[in-house]
């Protein structure tokens, strides 16, 4: 964040105290100039720039309001003595920001830096819209399109140059229309439907209308159309002329007439072929004569190879190459080709060359005529003439064998319809139980679009659960009711590039905001020809409360049980300091008592042995007292606690334990201390029981509001899945148990980083949160 910079002019010392007083207690960074007097203001101002100036009004060498000519734009907060109300109007009517009276306890102080923020947005917030109403005027003015803007009453309010340039009327002229004036006449009924909508508050985008210019002629245009609701009401317009694509678009509906015409009467297709860019075109009426869409056959040459008859695929190379060199100086032949049925057509080939200048074909334009029907004549005129032959021949055989011949194609036929029947029937139970399944599911199915993520199907439950009607949900964008638009469209990538059914949960809107848990599953399917994402929404809100419920018992319980842990690590402490300590002591006095009225070597040497041995116990208790509930903790906190406990246990073993900390906060809450000691006892207890390590390093470092413990052992380290199946077994293991609950606890993560032969770290990161009380 910049800093602000802040210019002050102030000729008495106690005020100016006051403002670094002010400045230095103040939370946003500062960069600040003092002036005493107008003069050094002025002189200043020649060669800096200020975020916000606070004048005091009365100086010795005049007034304020001398300054504000050379402050060029810089907000101005008047600070005076004077609870002059007149004052405070001139000095709001000259440009400033604010007026700020000088109370005696210099409260004003207090309210000083509010009123400097708010000045600096006040200003960012000026700049700004100076900036987008330049933007909007040379938009306006150098726009290619046609702008309007019409009042409530019809007249034009304003018109920019390309609509003065287009209509023909000066700016002065057209201020004495109204907008139907310039609209067709057939037209006129449509637009004032339109105008009477537009001031209701509906929006009209691509309307289409045709205007008339001032000499008479029509102007076609394409436009988006609003109602500004500010005071006073008005819409606004923005065209562009689209009269020569109207015209093109006249030519091209009549001229596609004629070919249509032509091309059904003559069940004929059309085929360019451009060998120099090596590209064709096949259109739609030569697909449909061989059985494809315009969409399943796709566009080039070889399209057309595939679909030709094997056995006349050899000539047909043989007349196209003759064509092409010149050796054949027409192109029209018949060929057979496979209908996408299995079936056979019979198509007329025409085609004429466009040659370069070099003699070279560069395009090939031709037709498909399907004259199947003439070769079906043929054939059977053919088929007549043998017959008739054959009948003369032999008439009788003939008859006998054209007649079963016709009993086979009969039951074959049969045969036929009766397994179209059938499949028929079982494709529209398929589609009733589908349906049926798709309505009564007792889950929300939501059917969408992958690309845009547009509902194309909802069932009866998810209008149900949602709120939302079908009409409603029909070409929703799915992200407006998802609360993390972004894993939303994370999960539609996983769905497609799995291509198989994806499981997730989320989170969703219903219609009157409530938020819903949802169990997704996902899966790619087809709806309507189209690639699309069949969605499984089970409400799972309730098992979710259900389990946020339980954590917070059984956190609740485990609290419960560690808090009487530790309740009863301080009764035995103290027990232990209380109670066998003194016991030890008093027997220690007695013992030397004793010994003071003995002369009997053995048993003044046995005194002396059995001395040290107490002694030794009498530490050993005091050592156990202090690690059950160690008093450093509960009077000095956390990092005086784990330096102590550093420094003992290194004292007392072989491993060097090293104890760094960088924390601010002097004491924090009770159960955080408690909590992360204990987890830091028992890492370093671990470490030094298993884990054969020559350095423990232990790390407390606290940012912000984030505070993180780390235990690091250069120890043989383990593999976590042995520790949780030795914890399984009761074996070992339950320490890390331990750890992590108390970790869980603190609303903290806990987290292990271990390897075989490579150490262990082990790390809390816990949030802090502390009253005044530190508690």
């Amino acid at each position: 964040m910049r800093p602000y910079n802040l210019l002050f002019t102030e000729d008495d010392d106690f005020t100016l105290m006051v403002y670094e007083r002010m400045l230095k207690n103040w939370e946003k960074p500062c960069k600040y100039e003092f002036c005493t007097s107008i003069a050094q203001t002025k002189e200043k101002l020649k060669d800096h720039t200020f975020d916000v100036a606070i004048l005091d009004y009365q100086l010795k060498d005049g007034d304020a309001f001398e300054i504000l000519p050379h402050l060029n734009d810089i907000p101005v907060i008047f600070v005076s003595g004077m609870e002059d109300v007149s004052v405070a109007v001139e000095a709001m009517r000259n440009g400033a920001f604010d007026y700020l009276v000088k109370d005696f306890d210099h409260e004003f102080a207090n309210v000083l830096p509010l009123t400097i923020e708010r000045a600096i947005d006040h200003n960012k917030i000026k700049a700004q819209l100076k900036e987008t109403e330049e933007r909007y005027s040379d938009l306006f003015q150098n726009a290619n399109d046609m702008i309007q803007s019409v009042s409530a009453d019809g007249k034009f309010i304003h018109v920019n140059p390309a609509w003065v340039k287009k209509m023909e009327y000066t700016l002065e002229e057209a201020k004495e229309l109204t907008f139907i004036d310039i609209i067709h006449p057939r037209d006129h009924k449509h637009c004032l439907k339109i105008f009477t909508q537009l001031l209701a508050g509906k929006v009209f985008k691509n309307e289409e209308v045709c205007f008339v210019t001032k000499s008479g002629k029509e102007v076609f245009v394409e436009g988006n159309i609003f109602c500004n609701l500010s005071d006073p009401i008005s819409t606004r317009g923005i065209f562009h002329d689209i009269t020569e694509r109207k015209k093109a678009e006249e030519i091209l509906k009549v001229a596609k007439t004629r070919y249509d015409l032509a091309v059904d009467a003559g069940k004929t297709g059309v085929v360019d072929w451009n060998m120099a860019e090596n590209s064709a075109f096949i259109d739609e009426k030569l697909k449909l004569l061989l059985g494809f869409s315009n969409e399943e056959m796709e566009n080039s040459i070889e399209a057309i190879g595939n679909r030709m008859h094997p056995d006349d695929m050899p000539r047909a190379e043989i007349d196209l190459k003759d064509y092409i060199s010149g050796k054949s100086k027409r192109y029209e032949y018949e060929y057979r080709m496979l209908h996408k049925n299995g079936s056979v057509r019979w198509l007329l080939a025409r085609a004429q060359a466009i040659r370069d200048e070099n003699k070279m074909v560069v395009r090939l334009v031709g037709t498909g005529t399907d004259i199947t029907a003439q070769k079906q004549i043929q054939d059977e005129l053919e088929e007549s003439r043998q017959e008739l032959k054959s009948i003369n021949e032999n008439l009788e055989s003939l008859v006998t064998q054209r007649t079963e011949n016709l009993t086979k194609s009969n039951i074959q036929l049969q045969g036929e319809i009766k397994k179209r029947r059938i499949i028929e029937k079982e494709l529209e139970k398929s589609k009733e139980d589908y349906q049926g399944l798709f309505e009564n599911a007792h889950d929300p199915i939501l059917i969408f679009d992958p690309d845009t993520q547009m509902v194309m199907d909802v069932n009866n439950r998810a209008c149900e659960v949602y709120g939302f009607s079908r009409n409603e949900f029909i070409h929703m964008d799915l992200k407006t009711i998802s609360k993390f638009p972004e894993a939303s469209d994370q999960h539609t990538k996983a769905v497609l590039k799995k291509g198989k059914r994806h499981s997730y949960e989320a989170i969703q809107l219903k219609a009157d905001g409530e938020e819903m848990h949802l169990e997704v599953s996902s899966s790619l399917v087809s709806y309507q020809d189209k690639k699309a994402i069949l969605s499984i929404n089970r409400d799972i809100t309730r098992r979710k409360a259900m389990e946020k419920l339980i954590a917070s018992e059984r956190k609740k319980r485990l609290t419960a049980i560690i808090d009487g842990q530790e309740i009863e690590r301080r009764r035995v402490s103290r027990e232990l300091h209380d109670g066998l300590g003194q016991l030890l002591t008093a027997a220690k006095l007695r013992l030397r008592q004793l010994s003071k009225g003995s002369t009997d070597e053995l048993f003044l040497e046995n005194a002396k042995d059995t001395s040290e041995i107490i002694d030794l116990t009498i530490s050993e208790v005091r050592k156990i007292s202090y690690n059950l509930m160690p008093t450093v903790l509960n009077d000095f906190g956390l990092v005086a606690a784990l330096e102590k406990m550093s420094h003992q246990l290194s004292s007392d073993s072989i491993t060097s334990i090293v104890f760094n900390h960088k924390t601010t906060t002097e004491r924090l809450p009770k159960d955080l201390e408690v909590g992360l000691y204990r987890v830091a006892q028992e890492a370093i207890n671990n470490a030094l029981k298993y884990a054969e390590a020559t350095c423990i390093e232990v790390n407390l470092q606290e940012s912000g509001e984030e505070l993180s413990l780390d235990i690091k052992d250069n120890g043989k380290g383990f593999s976590e899945e042995a520790v949780a199946k030795n914890a399984i077994n009761n074996s070992s293991g339950k320490g890390l148990y331990n750890m992590k609950e108390r970790a869980e606890l603190l609303d903290g993560k806990f987290i292990i980083d271990s390897k075989p032969g490579c150490g262990t770290t082990i790390k809390v990161l816990a949030h802090i949160n502390t009253n005044d009380n530190g508690e």
